[in-house]
């Protein structure tokens, strides 16, 4: 179906993956990629808890992170939090938990 279309198979695979569309069948794949930007900029969308103590910064970075992932920049969205957990680790302040990246 992407051949007629002009489009490499091969290319699509690791977005395929990142959805977690890889298996599914080919008639499935449009909904697959809808579900993926309906969630993707439902996540983006939620609000940021903002802290009471000293950790805005960290709210800082989720919300520039959000606001890339709203625009479907997964790579920009991952980027931000990572350099902020390498800044935090840094800075020893142990407050890097925080991520899961």
């Amino acid at each position: 179906m992407a051949e007629d279309k002009g489009v490499d198979p091969a290319a699509l695979q690791p977005i395929l993956e990142a959805i977690g569309a890889k298996d599914a069948p080919i008639a499935e794949i449009p909904a697959r990629l809808r579900q993926f930007v309906d969630e993707a900029r439902a996540r983006a969308a939620a609000p940021v808890p903002r802290p009471n103590n000293a950790g805005a910064d960290v709210a800082d970075a989720i919300a520039a992170s959000r606001e890339r992932l709203s625009r479907l920049d997964t790579a920009g969205a991952l980027e931000a939090l990572r350099a902020k957990v390498a800044e935090e680790q840094r800075g020893g302040r142990g407050r890097a938990a925080w991520c899961c990246c």
